[in-house]
């Protein structure tokens, strides 16, 4: 902890246990897909547009939040979109319409575009070092906390006789989030980071032309296509096999907390990394992508599920904490990292934009088994282009 002192460590946990909350709300469809499906008599691929409805407001404001951050730092940003967030769950809680609810789950999507990139950005600014790149880790685990909370909690209040219980969900949600609201304007303070060189003008213009933030931009493109494709559809397939809803949920939630332990693990493991090594770490885990990709829905009992997901849960985890980790090191002022993540946001984003027309509409066609063949080869193309990123590394030096 020498690195980053405690004021700075205290305002980190705030903002993580925020993103985690808005990390709740953007899993809660898929922990109540098939009471969605009932509710509002809608299929697949509207579930799966409920799901990218979060992405589209996220995809507009990922570099403009990136540049803000920059320029005014993140108090103010982190308030308006946990505000936004806060509306559209209440809006999604009392709507009887998939109309309203699509709309306020764009409202949500503020948040998504915004948290996601500002959080991991203020972890750039604030720390140093080991202490940096452990709590990056611990960013990345935004997924398995998620779902862990929306999973278990939708077992704890939701009834799957009753569709319209989905709604205690969207309840719980925006109670969370008044809370972060609270706390964001309590402790996080309006601090602009300093730059690498010292008073040195922010020059945000010409960041498109770093070869290295469209990379990262498409492999987490292809990677989250894969993870959100897998946490989305997997209720929908454990239900086509028979198994319920209280399984599937269940099963998610274990998955979450290998995730999450996973996550953690790799954060100490790489916590001492040089930068060349965090590079390599991204190609060795794009290859071990593979095994999740050919390890989903391929399970035919509960004891292959759990086994199945396990391994997924893991490969997810550590992918997101290892790629995280890196977006300090892609540009050389410390203080255009929100920029990094703005393309990293952008990726992930545009996969979950993705996942109606990629996944829901190839199960709806096709059925579960086509879509394996998809994601090797968006699998392939992952592996290659973290290569690429490690050799734009080396040349950059």
């Amino acid at each position: 902890m020498k690195s980053t002192n405690k004021k700075s460590i205290f305002e980190i946990i705030i903002a993580l246990f925020c993103v985690f909350c808005v990390s709740v709300c953007q899993f809660k469809v898929s922990a109540s897909t098939v009471l969605l499906m009932q509710s509002f008599d809608i299929g697949n691929t509207e579930v799966g547009l409920l799901t990218s409805a979060t992405s589209i407001a996220g995809l507009i404001l990922a570099i403009p939040v990136g540049a803000l951050i920059a320029k005014y730092g993140f108090k103010l940003i982190g308030i308006i979109a946990l505000s936004s967030c806060a509306i559209g769950s209440c809006i999604g809680f009392f709507t009887n319409t998939s109309e309203v609810l699509f709309f306020s789950r764009v409202l949500e999507g503020i948040a998504v575009g915004s948290m996601f990139t500002l959080v991991p950005s203020m972890i750039a600014m604030v720390s140093k070092g080991k202490i940096r790149t452990f709590f990056m880790s611990v960013f990345s685990c935004y997924v398995g906390v998620g779902q862990i909370i929306v999973f278990v909690t939708t077992n704890l209040i939701v009834d799957p006789s009753k569709p319209d219980s989905y709604k205690n969900l969207w309840l719980f949600t925006s109670i969370l989030l008044i809370i972060c609201i609270v706390l964001w304007l309590l402790f996080i303070k309006p601090v602009q980071p300093k730059s690498v060189k010292k008073d040195a003008p922010v020059e945000i213009k010409g960041f498109y032309k770093y070869a290295s933030l469209w990379i990262i931009a498409i492999i987490m493109f292809l990677f989250v296509s894969i993870f959100k494709g897998e946490t989305t559809y997997t209720m929908t397939y454990i239900y086509s096999i028979g198994l319920d809803l209280i399984f599937s949920n269940s099963v998610s939630t274990i998955r979450a907390i290998v995730g999450i332990v996973t996550a953690l693990l790799t954060g100490l493991v790489i916590a001492s990394f040089s930068s060349k090594k965090l590079y390599i770490a991204g190609i060795i885990i794009s290859v071990l992508n593979f095994a999740a990709i050919f390890s989903v829905w391929t399970y035919t009992t509960e004891a292959m599920a759990v086994v199945s997901l396990v391994i997924v849960g893991a490969i997810d985890a550590a992918t997101l904490a290892i790629f995280t980790s890196l977006s300090p090191y892609l540009l050389k002022d410390i203080k255009l990292v929100g920029i990094t993540n703005g393309f990293i946001t952008i990726g992930k984003n545009l996969a979950t934009l993705s996942v109606p027309y990629i996944s829901g509409i190839t199960i709806d066609m096709f059925g579960f088994g086509p879509l394996t063949f998809v994601y090797f080869i968006f699998g392939i193309i992952c592996l290659g282009l973290s290569v690429l990123l490690y050799i734009c590394h080396k040349r950059s030096k």
